[in-house]
């Protein structure tokens, strides 16, 4: 018992000493705060004495916006790790003065940048002409299969809820049937309202039913939703509850440094160093149904 006891415990350090490569470690770019900024208060001041706090002294302070209300601390070095990151973001949202701080991290996934085939198993760069049939050749790959014989006699998923923040929900069969969709307790962060319903709107960037795709990768009911052999997704929680949380329209993210906070920001003043749609063609055109950004 004692040698079973020792070889579980060797084990577990093994893999609590797996660390993430150095390339991959998140480097924080800066701090951003948002002021409680009192009338007649010197914004520069207020951040100069925030940062005297914290023994930050030698960081630099970046107004973000015209107001000076929005601020960005920002490191002499990138090599504030990850929990000192937190730990001072923290520090900062105890502060009266302060409304809200985050950090704003860099995060470069090389792999990411690879091309990948339409459906390719292995690892391998060309396609097996197999997957084009077997709807669930994933699943095995992933020992989804296997990780179903683990729930026993009950469903796989069974008991589950599932928080999914993503870009929202639709009314789709290969996500669930409705009664599995737990939609009064999401909500819609995007518009600020308790409906996380997708609006589908297809501007610039934008990636319309991505939640319900993924959704589906999560809980789609196992095998067709039809009689046939038409492509089918099976969940990997098939008989789960999804909790559809939307907080974004678009997957695509930017380094927030050097740019715009918001892209839906009428009440916002322009940022102090913002460039012009004009001088930056590519930002998205705002909808016709919310107020022009003017940044």
């Amino acid at each position: 018992m004692a040698k079973k006891q020792n070889a579980r415990r060797r084990a577990r350090q093994r893999r609590l000493s797996v660390r993430t490569p150095a390339g991959r470690q998140p480097k924080l770019e800066a701090l951003s705060v948002l002021l409680d900024l009192a009338r007649g208060r010197d914004a520069h001041a207020l951040v100069r004495a925030l940062t005297r706090r914290l023994r930050l002294t030698d960081w630099q302070l970046e107004p973000v916006t015209d107001d000076r209300v929005e601020w960005e601390i920002v490191p002499p070095s990138r090599n504030v790790g990850g929990s000192r990151a937190w730990d001072l973001t923290y520090a900062l949202r105890a502060q009266p003065e302060v409304t809200h701080a985050a950090p704003l991290f860099r995060y470069l996934v090389p792999e990411n940048a690879a091309s990948r085939g339409r459906k390719a198993s292995g690892g391998g760069d060309t396609d097996d002409p197999a997957t084009d049939t077997d709807y669930e050749w994933s699943l095995r790959k992933a020992n989804v299969l296997d990780a179903w014989k683990l729930f026993g006699a009950r469903p796989p998923g069974e008991g589950v809820q599932v928080g999914h923040p993503d870009t929202g929900y639709t009314f789709h069969p290969e996500l669930a049937d409705p009664a599995r969709l737990l939609v009064a307790a999401g909500y819609d962060y995007d518009d600020d309202d308790a409906d996380p319903l997708d609006d589908l709107n297809d501007d610039f960037l934008d990636n319309p039913g991505h939640g319900t795709g993924t959704g589906s990768v999560i809980l789609s009911g196992v095998g067709g939703t039809s009689a046939g052999s038409d492509p089918f997704v099976s969940g990997v929680a098939p008989h789960a509850l999804l909790i559809p949380i939307r907080t974004t329209e678009s997957v695509v993210l930017f380094s927030m440094r050097g740019g715009c906070w918001r892209r839906h920001c009428p009440r916002r003043p322009r940022r102090a160093n913002c460039a012009t749609r004009a001088e930056r063609p590519w930002r998205q055109t705002p909808r016709a149904s919310r107020p022009s950004c003017t940044c």
